[in-house]
């Protein structure tokens, strides 16, 4: 395995905008802080934020279009509440050690740095000590024969961890970032916090942040999102359908899975408003989630 792989990733956290419970703005925050917003794109927003912690920046989640990948690929309804952005970056920023700041707002800055973390102790000198045992437990996988050396890189998005010195990038990053290492206790919070975000959305930990009902609807959006992408999935062959009114269902879901911009109620009337050529598509045994394709929005 190559051991430049543990810098895969980036250090930009998707976060929940608003915490209905205390009324916080996360943007009041940020802009506190001393972050920078990147472009502004003018599509539909979520009450979501890609926030970059290596970067200091942050722009708009849009519905439909991908402009940052995250630390743990998490989705807006698994993202980090602000509460617990607030106890991570409370650590990272007394380690910072990066002034690279956005320029012009460019949303590359999104998606910089890695999914990372340098760690440092007396205690990782010891070739049985407790920290591996507990990367261990938590399912992280060496990525060489770890011989006591003081630190550890270790990557929460593929959960591995190395201190192999073989390549001048590690040796590198190492020597400039040594003295703004996390320590064990701070690692181990911050993982805490990121390893509930990577187990799938639990409606108990969202009502830290949201009501009992916003929570009971964003639940129930989950599992209609399931149902749909599993619609999807059967739908890539021409089912043996009673009729066609069966047929436009699986192709209202397919579309609706496919192009998160669509709601089921607006991908039905796009179907209904073009019977002719569904009636053609079911005819021809055209798979629905081959008809969902035609129904992309250029916008």
């Amino acid at each position: 395995m190559d051991p430049k792989q543990i810098f895969d990733g980036t250090s930009c956290f998707m976060v929940n905008q608003i915490d209905y419970k205390s009324n916080e703005n996360l943007l009041t925050y940020l802009k506190d802080e001393g972050f920078k917003h990147t472009r502004w794109i003018d599509l539909p927003h979520l009450e979501s934020l890609y926030v970059n912690v290596e970067t200091m920046c942050y722009g708009h989640v849009i519905s439909g279009v991908r402009t940052a990948f995250t630390i743990i690929d998490e989705v807006p309804e698994n993202e980090f509440g602000i509460d617990e952005f607030k106890t991570i970056w409370n650590i990272l920023k007394k380690h910072r050690n990066n002034n690279k700041k956005p320029e012009g707002g460019d949303m590359k800055y999104l998606s910089m740095g890695s999914s990372c973390f340098l760690v440092k102790d007396d205690e990782l000198k010891n070739p049985s000590n407790e920290f591996l045992t507990y990367l261990e437990n938590e399912n992280f996988d060496p990525l060489n024969d770890i011989t006591p050396t003081g630190w550890l890189l270790v990557n929460v998005k593929h959960e591995e961890y190395t201190n192999d010195t073989s390549t001048d990038e590690i040796c590198e990053y190492v020597q400039e970032n040594h003295a703004n290492a996390l320590s064990l206790d701070e690692f181990k919070t911050i993982w805490e916090i990121i390893k509930e975000h990577k187990t799938g959305w639990d409606k108990k930990k969202a009502q830290k942040y949201l009501s009992a009902d916003d929570a009971d609807e964003r639940y129930a959006h989950i599992c209609h999102q399931k149902d749909i992408e599993k619609t999807l999935e059967s739908c890539y062959k021409f089912k043996d359908y009673e009729n066609i009114n069966e047929y436009m269902e699986d192709v209202i879901a397919c579309i609706e899975a496919s192009f998160s911009y669509y709601t089921e109620e607006s991908a039905r009337k796009e179907v209904i408003e073009s019977m002719d050529f569904i009636k053609e598509c079911y005819e021809k045994k055209w798979p629905a989630a081959d008809v969902a394709e035609n129904y992309i929005q250029f916008i």
